[in-house]
């Protein structure tokens, strides 16, 4: 992928909300769109400082994974749904295990 683990760390859990927003019914679109507070609620995120998550977004954004608003606010882009659905076959899962032994 060639970003930092610390962006991988961000683009992998955004994209375990997006499959959990999708499985709880939410489209597509939608479920793609994260608000830039959202770490502050996740629990492989919450403690990281904001200047942190803005500098992950912003490698993010050099790779064209995610589209990144003024207002911080981002978009997951396909590319980056793609390259998560060959990465993470078995969902979600998979997912939360990787996280774990990253993020204790």
């Amino acid at each position: 992928m060639n970003v930092t683990k610390d962006s991988e760390k961000l683009l992998v859990t955004t994209y375990k909300i997006y499959i959990e927003r999708r499985k709880s019914g939410i489209k597509k679109d939608d479920a793609k769109h994260f608000e830039f507070n959202f770490y502050l609620n996740d629990k492989y995120l919450s403690k990281w400082i904001r200047e942190d998550v803005v500098s992950c977004l912003r490698k993010l954004v050099n790779k064209n994974l995610i589209w990144f608003s003024l207002s911080k606010d981002f978009v997951l882009n396909d590319d980056a749904i793609i390259l998560m659905e060959n990465r993470f076959k078995d969902g979600v899962k998979e997912i939360k295990e990787w996280l774990s032994l990253l993020i204790p």
